[in-house]
Order: structure tokens, then sequence, then C-alpha cells
């Protein structure tokens, strides 16, 4: 990952909105971004985490982030992060952003976040976690190895075993060796399934197959019996089914005849029937409407009656409601009447009390203009003692000023001596340096007289200069030495072989006995056996010969190794030497050309140009207090005169105010007829408006009573009006209805006189309530029913003919076929079953074989898992292969670690797993990691996360060196800090981009391409690029 832009506003300090672009920050490779302590150049690195993953360090969701991540003096915060990744360096955007709430300051909405990706020149919308997807880091290992907070660089090696071994699983995904539980479920699985197997073959159990050829010949003979049953079966069949048909028949002709005596009884039934259908319909066609329309008109006379009854009792009530209301009508119209002389009293009484209240008004204007002028003279008087005061401080300044130094060159004085006395600083150091190393080469010198006396072979190899060549003859000679000691082990091995073949036909000739057979060549006789003597003792002096010549050989081996090791350190520090000895030569220079920029005429010392600064500085206070007073007093007198216009303003409103009140009060006196304005003068102005009420809700009582009144003796008006008209109308509808019901009864009469019926029978007859059509209907299917049952007797009797139906021959011969059948249908039951269990056999036998198969592959493949399991159980695997990964990881960190230290140490993997350091300066030896200097534990974490990145980057397919350092390195020496300033610089060859987080300066004045981040008191932290 590379970052491209960086923009904040309203985060922690960051008040403005501030852009950092990284462009040209990551082309130089090397960069930094430097501040005060607290001035915010941690929150940059903050904010790339937070747009990235929504977490911080500082705070957590528990801390009420979303307020406190806000600045205080911000209303929005805004965070947006670009940065490139992966092969096709594709661009990719984080966004974070909130706002506060207008109306309540501590309410600070939700952080949302954002995620794009930059395509075809647009920016499309992308799901959160693909980020993280992409950069291939959680957000902790994305802190321990591309962009490292404070306090977390060394986090690496300070890990225990088992933390880092978890981290290492999740950067490099060990979690997919991870295998024990998937391999125990395999087996769980595998047991269970060889359980199954196991069961199944016991439910299957023994299986003979002899059984199973007596049951195939078993169901030959049953389908031979089958087949006989069923030619008889036929037979009879055929016989039975025409008796069915007789049977048919004969039961057919019984129940005709049954039918046809059931109509014969119900006969004169139909013929009653006709008679009362031929009644009604008379009854139906002569009377049937005039009674209808008799009982209608009835019903409406009734309807009519009781209407007119009501009208009438509900005109009685409305005359008598209209009277009352007539009366309270007048009186009410009495105090109607008096309502305009009323309403004038009202306004009279209101004007009284504004009288009242302008009066009042009046004396207070009076006081205020007193105080008013008294105020105004004590203003002016401020206003001249100030003035006099600012030309007394006006001389003063003048003065100070012309006895002010020249700063300017004071300070360029100044800072010549600071560069000489940083000059000859520099010479002291290298000169420091170069005793160091000579010391260090004298006690690489004195190692090597060390191992010369301790060593025989080389007390003949000491020499007066220690040069590189001498140690290379001493190490020629003792590699010759060992090829020489090689060939001599080559002839002992040669004798020692001869040897052994002796020894062994020694024991042979002792085992030779006369008359038996000899053991090599089965001879019986032995005429001349083999003399040997003294072998084993020949033997053991040959190896003697040989350990000590090996024993030797070890000795030179270690030898050669350690004058390795001295060479490479005398050729290091001659190197170092000889570059201190240049350093030596440019600072002389250095210094003799500082000498002539002293281009003053004064000849002050350093403490004297001190002494000047200070009285300067004393000088600059006194004109600043001088100054800021004659300010103060500035924006004093511009106060007190904007006081001064401001009371004369005031005092002319109130003037005039005062002046327009006592014009209102004797206009609204003028105005005022009825009452008199003195009777009121000590009234209270609540009574007024307490009066003026009363009176206004009198009249608006008054007009609401008149006008409720009037309209509801419209309203009764118009309901009396109403019910007399309909009262007419009725009586009229009356009369007609009661002459129509008349003419209706003497047709009545008239028709019954023509009649058989009189009127009782008749209403009698029209009660019933028959159904006509369905009667006649009825008649009619009765007789078509009888005509039918004629009609079928005849053929059936035919075919009949003289034939007899005897029931018990046919009972009998269905038995017989019942019996056939029964035995059919065994023989197919008996004949199924044994051939399902000959199926049920050879699927059986088929299965045992195929199980007793698939039971020794479980069986094998339960060994093999076993195998896997011990492989994998407790994290085993896992715990190799992140040595393994930590093991290459160390590899990698120790390619830089052994250059950075100068060849002087190097890292190593305990048993433990955990990192111990191999010291050259030390025969070699190890110590703990804990033991390093501050700078040398700075190369070594750095070494460590440089190839953690590095390995990360491979994963995850990038090809992007980026590696971001958050320390504050104010702890560490000046050496320490050289250490780091060199180390930084070995990055920026490498090609790689690194950039550093500190306070401390001397960092600024070696890394050029930076960043200062100012805090502002008014305007929070500010972002100042080096190149601006």
């Amino acid at each position: 990952m590379i970052p491209v832009s960086l923009t904040i506003e309203g985060l922690y300090s960051y008040q403005k909105k501030q852009t950092v672009d990284f462009t040209k920050l990551t082309r130089a490779g090397l960069f930094g971004i430097f501040g005060q302590v607290g001035s915010g150049k941690s929150s940059i690195l903050e904010a790339i985490t937070f747009a990235l993953y929504g977490e911080t360090d500082r705070l957590d969701s528990r801390d009420n982030r979303k307020y406190n991540m806000m600045n205080l003096k911000s209303n929005e915060m805004f965070i947006e992060f670009v940065f490139v990744t992966g092969i096709n360096n594709n661009m990719y955007m984080a966004t974070a952003k909130s706002r506060r709430n207008s109306k309540n300051f501590d309410d600070v909405k939700t952080i949302e976040r954002l995620a794009y990706k930059f395509e075809k020149n647009d920016w499309i919308p992308i799901e959160l976690n693909i980020l993280e997807n992409v950069i291939g880091l959680s957000y902790e290992n994305f802190k321990r190895t591309i962009i490292i907070p404070q306090g977390k660089f060394q986090e690496f090696i300070q890990l225990g075993n088992k933390d880092r071994t978890q981290m290492l699983k999740e950067l490099f995904n060990l979690g997919k060796f991870e295998l024990y539980f998937k391999v125990a479920s395999i087996e769980k699985k595998n047991d269970e399934n060889i359980h199954t197997l196991d069961g199944k073959l016991q439910q299957l159990g023994e299986i003979n197959p002899e059984y199973i050829e007596q049951q195939n010949n078993l169901l030959q003979i049953i389908t031979k019996q089958s087949d006989d049953f069923s030619k008889q079966l036929g037979a009879k069949q055929k016989t039975e089914t025409e008796l069915e048909q007789l049977k048919l028949l004969f039961d057919k002709k019984l129940q005709l005849q049954q039918r046809k005596e059931e109509k014969v009884s119900k006969h004169k039934d139909i013929e009653k029937i006709e008679n009362t259908l031929k009644k009604y319909e008379y009854c139906i066609l002569n009377f049937k409407n005039i009674f209808d329309k008799k009982e209608e008109l009835t019903n409406e006379i009734n309807k009519s009656q009781k209407l007119l009854d009501s009208d009438k009792k509900k005109l009685t009530l409305t005359l008598n409601n209209l009277k009352d209301l007539n009366n309270k009508f007048e009186k009410v119209k009495i105090e109607y009447d008096k309502k305009e002389t009323i309403q004038k009293e009202i306004d009279e009484l209101s004007k009284i009390s504004k009288i009242i209240k302008l009066e009042f008004d009046c004396s207070e204007i009076s006081v205020r203009l007193k105080k008013g002028e008294k105020i105004s003279a004590q203003n002016l008087q401020i206003i001249n003692d100030i003035k006099v005061e600012q030309k007394t401080l006006t001389e003063q300044l003048k003065t100070l000023k012309t006895q002010m130094p020249d700063l300017t060159e004071l300070y360029k004085i100044k800072e010549w001596h600071t560069q000489n006395n940083n000059l000859f600083n520099a010479l002291l150091e290298v000169e420091k340096e170069i005793k160091i190393i000579e010391n260090d080469k004298l006690q690489v010198q004195e190692q090597y007289n060390n191992l010369c006396n301790s060593n025989n072979l080389l007390k003949n190899f000491k020499f007066d200069s220690y040069r590189i060549e001498n140690i290379a003859k001493t190490i020629n000679f003792l590699t010759t030495k060992i090829e020489e000691n090689k060939e001599k082990i080559l002839l002992i091995e040669n004798e020692l072989e001869h040897l052994n073949v002796q020894s062994k036909l020694e024991q042979y000739t002792k085992s030779i006995n006369a008359g038996e057979p000899c053991p090599l060549c089965g001879s019986l006789e032995h005429p001349k056996i083999l003399d040997i003597q003294n072998v084993s003792i020949s033997l053991k002096n040959s190896r003697n010969s040989k350990n000590k010549i090996e024993k030797e050989n070890t000795e030179i081996e270690n030898s050669i190794n350690s004058l390795n090791n001295i060479s490479q350190k005398l050729l290091f520090k001659q190197e170092e030497l000889n570059k201190n000895f240049t350093k030596k030569t440019d600072a002389f220079a250095k210094i003799e050309h500082h000498k002539t920029l002293f281009k003053w005429e004064v000849s002050d010392t350093f403490e004297v140009i001190e002494n000047k600064f200070k009285l300067a500085e004393k000088l600059k206070v006194e004109i600043e207090i001088i100054e800021k007073t004659i300010e103060k007093n500035s924006k004093e007198i511009e106060k007190e005169t904007k006081n001064k216009e401001k009371y004369k303003e005031t005092l002319d409103k109130l003037n005039q105010e005062l002046t327009n009140n006592k014009s209102v009060i004797e206009l609204l006196k003028s105005q005022i007829e009825i009452l008199k304005v003195n009777d009121f003068l000590n009234s209270d102005i609540e009574q007024l408006k307490n009066e003026i009420n009363n009176k206004q809700n009198f009249i608006k009582k008054t007009i609401e009573n008149f006008n409720l009144l009037n309209k509801q003796i419209a309203e009764s008006q118009n309901i009396c009006n109403n019910l007399t008209g309909k009262i007419g109308a009725n009586k009229t509808i009356l009369v007609n209805e009661k002459e129509k019901s008349e003419q209706i009864n003497n047709k009545i009469n008239e028709q019954l006189k023509n009649s058989s019926y009189n009127i009782e029978e008749i209403k009698n007859i029209l009660l019933q309530e028959i159904d006509i059509d369905k009667e006649k209907l009825n008649v009619n299917n009765f007789k078509q029913a009888v005509l039918e049952i004629e009609n079928q007797l005849k053929p059936i009797t035919i075919e009949i003919n003289n034939r007899v139906y005897v029931a018990e021959s046919h009972n009998l011969l269905k038995a017989e076929i019942l019996n056939l059948i029964n035995n059919i249908k065994q023989l197919n039951q008996d004949f199924g079953k044994i051939k399902n269990e000959i199926n049920k056999l050879n699927d059986d036998l088929l299965k045992i074989k195929i199980l007793q198969k698939e039971g020794k592959s479980l069986s094998e493949r339960a060994e093999d898992i076993k195998i896997l399991k011990n492989l994998f159980k407790g994290s085993g695997f896992v715990n190799f292969v992140s040595t393994v990964y930590l093991q290459n990881l160390c590899n990698n960190a120790n390619e830089r670690f052994y250059k950075l230290t100068k060849q002087k140490l190097s890292l190593e993997i305990t048993e433990e797993n955990s990192f111990q350091v191999r010291d050259f300066m030390n025969d070699g030896k190890t110590r703990n990691i804990k033991t390093l200097s501050g700078g040398q534990t700075f190369q070594a974490a750095l070494s460590l996360a440089l190839a953690l990145a590095d390995n990360v980057q491979k994963i995850i397919s990038s090809n992007h060196n980026f590696f971001f350092l958050d320390e504050g390195f104010g702890t560490l020496d000046k050496d320490s800090l050289n250490i780091v300033f060199d180390t930084l610089k070995l990055l920026q060859k490498e090609n790689r981009i690194v950039g550093v987080i500190s306070h401390v300066e001397d960092m600024k004045e070696e890394i050029e391409s930076n960043l200062q981040i100012i805090n502002n008191e008014e305007l929070g932290s500010l972002i100042k690029p080096s190149w601006e």
C-alpha cells in the first residue's frame, strides 16, 4: 500500500481542513513528519487507520469516541484517505465524516465510513470490508508491519512466544495448517462408519447357498399347482355368470310388480288433489286481487289517521313555546337598545387608562434624564484623563526604540559562533571515534596473538604488522595441514580395513579343530593353519592415530573460522578508520573555511553577544508592554467616545419621548365627554380594565340573547306554518281513502252473489298457499310412472320364458369359485414370499461382500488418520510451520541487521522460538536480545519489521515497499540517534519508502523532505511542507 493523499478536518487538534500530498513525500524515499509534542503528528497516522479500519488506539467506542475525536471548535469532522495497492496499482479511497448537532453541542452524529475504488475515471462505491481484503492485513497486524504507532515499534521483539506465533499465524494464514480438529472430525466420522458397517454386517448375519437352491425348487412346485387351479376356476366362473344374469332378471321383475301395486294404492289420493286444485284456481282467479286491495286500503287509512293525530299534538306544543319566546324577547330588547351608550363609556374608560399610564411614564423618564446627564459628565472626564496618559507613553516608547540594537546583525554573529562550536565539536567526535576504532583494532590483534599462543601450529606465524595478507598465509598453511591429515586418515583407514580382515581370520583359525570341517572351505583336513598374532594391538594403535588426527583437524578448522572472523573484523575496522581519517580532514577544512566567513568589524566574544541579546530582549519586553498599554488606551478612548455618543442619543430620545407623552395626554383628555377624568386619576389601571371587561361582557351577552331569541321565534313560526299545511293535506287524503274502501266492499258483495262459496269459505281456500304448477306436475308424473312400469314388465317376462332360478345351486357354485380363488391367492402369496426371500438372500450376500471390502478400506484409513492426528495434535504442525516462517524471517532480517551492526551482531532463534543475539565481538557467543543498547534495539526491531513487511507484501502480491514509523526517539542518546540516521539512510538507498514521525529536531536536519506540524492556538494544527 502506498498513500497518495490525506485530507483532515475537525479531527483532534486539526480545526481547519488540511491536505497532505504524499506523492511528493514518497518520491523522496525517506520523509519525515516533525513537530513539538502535542502538535498533532500522530493524528495523521490515526486518521489513516480510522479511515481504513474504523479503529484507533487512543479511543474506543466506550470512550464516546465520536464526540472526543471531533475538535471542540469544529462542527464537522472529515477524513479522506487515497492510496494505491496491488500488482495493478489500483486506487482506493476511504472516507469518514460526522457532524455536531446544531441544537446540542454534546451530541455528535454517528461517524459514517465509506469506501470507493477508482475505475473508468470515476469513484465507484464498494463495501468497507473490501479495504481490508485488498490491503491483506487486519487492524492489529497493519499496526505491526506497515504503519506502526507510538510504542508499537519494538512489539514484535517483545511479544511472548504464544502471541508471536498467533501474529505469524494471522499474517501468513497459518490457520490453514491447524488441521487437528478437522482430522479428529474425520477420525470420528471414519469410526462411526466402521461401527455402522459392523452393525450392518451383524444385521445381515450368515447366509447358506444350499438353502437358496431348496427355495428355488419349491417355487417350481407352487407354479404348477397354481396353473391347475386357474383352469378349473375359468370353467366355473362362466357358469356362475349365466346364473347371475338370470337372478338379475327375476329380481327386476319382482321390483316392477311391487312398484305397480304401490301406485294402484295411491290412486284415490291423486283424485282428491285434482279436486282441491280446481277450487283453489277458481278463488285465485275471481277473488284474490280484490281481497288484497281491500286489505291495502285499510292499512293506509289507519296510517293516515295516526299521522294526522300526531301533527295536531305537535302544533299545540309549538304555539305555546312561541308565546313564551315572544315574552322573553320584549324584555331583552329593552337592554339591547342601551348598548351604544355603554360602548361609549367603555371607550372613554380606555382613554383614561392610557392617560394614567402616560403620566406614570413621564415621571419615570424625568428620573432617567437626571441620571443620564450625570453619567455623560463622568464619561467626558475619563476621555480627557486617558489622552494625557497616551501622550506620556508615546514619549517613553520613542526613547526606548532609539536604545534598541540591530538584532539582525547580532543573530548572524551568534549563528557564526554556534556553527563554529558545532564544527569543533564534530572534530572532537571524529578524533574520539578514531581512538575507539584503533583500540578495537588492538583488541582484535590481541585476539590473534592469543589464538597463535594457544595453538602450537601457529606459534611460528605471529607477525609484527597485522596485515590481512599475513593472516591469509596462516589460513592457507592450516588448510594445507588439513589436507595432509586427510591423506594420513585415508592411509590409516586402508590399514584398518586390512587389520579387520586379519582379525576375522584369526577368529576362524581359533575355531578349527582336527576332524571337523573348516567353516570357510569345509575341508576335514587342516595341514597349514594361518598363524596371526597381535592383530588387536595393531587395530587399537591405528584407531587411536586416526582419532588423534581427526581431533587435530577439528581444532584446525576452529582456528580457521576464528582467523576468518579476525580477518573480517580487521578489514572492517580498517575501513572505518579510513573513513574517519577522511572525516577528520573534512572537519579541519570546514573549520578553516568557516573562519573566512567572519566579516563583521566587531570582535565581541560569544558571551558578549549573549549579553547584548539579553539587553535587547529586556528592551523588547518594555517596548511591548508600552505598546500594549498604548493600544489598550486607544481602545479605551474609542470605547468611551462611543459611550459618549450613545449617552447623548439616549438623552435626546428620552426628551423627545417626554414631550410626545404630554401631547398625547392633552389630546386624550379633550376626547372624553361622558365621564370626568379627575374622578379616575387615583384609580388603579387594573380596576379600570376590570370595569371595561364587565361592560364589554354585558354588551356581548345582551347581543347574543337578542339574536338567539330572534332566531328561535322565526324557527318556531316556520314550524307552526308547516304543521298547519300538513294537517289540511292529510285530512283530504283520509277522506279519499275511505271512499275507495267503500267501493271495493260493494264489488266483493256483487261477485259473491254469482259464486257457490260464501266469503269465509273463500278466505279459507286462499289461506292454503298451494303451488299449482308443482301439484299438477306431481299428478302427471304419477300417471306417467304407472305407464312406464307396465312397459318394462313385458320384455322381462318374454326373456325369462320358462327358466327357473334356484338360489341354493347358485350359492354352492359361488363357494367353489371362492375356494379356488383363495387357493390360487395363497399359492401366489407363497410364491411371492419365497421369491422375495430368495432375492433378499442374494442381495444380502452381495452386500456382505461389499461391506467386507469397505471395512478393510476403513480400517486402513483409520491407521493413516491416527498418524495424522498425532502429527497435528496440540497445534504441533502449526508451531512447526510458524518456527520455519520465524526462522526465514530471522534470516531475512539478519541480511540487514548484520550489515547495520557492521558485522558485529546477528539474530538467532532459540528452541523456545525466542530471539537471542550472537555477538561476534565476543567470540561469537550468544546473549539475550534485551541486552542490546537503544540504537542496536532499534536496528534489530527495524530489521525484523522490514523483513515482516517484505513477506506481507509478497503474500498480498504488492510491489510496493512502504513503511511508516511513529517513534519519538527522544529517549535515545546521540550515538544511538546517529545509528538511527545511518540506518534510515541505508533504507533510502534500498529504494524503500520510509516515513518517520518524531519531535527530535536533529532528525529534521537529516531528512530533507518533510512536513512541519504547528499547533496554532487560534487555528489548531497546521501542516507546512518543506518545499513551500
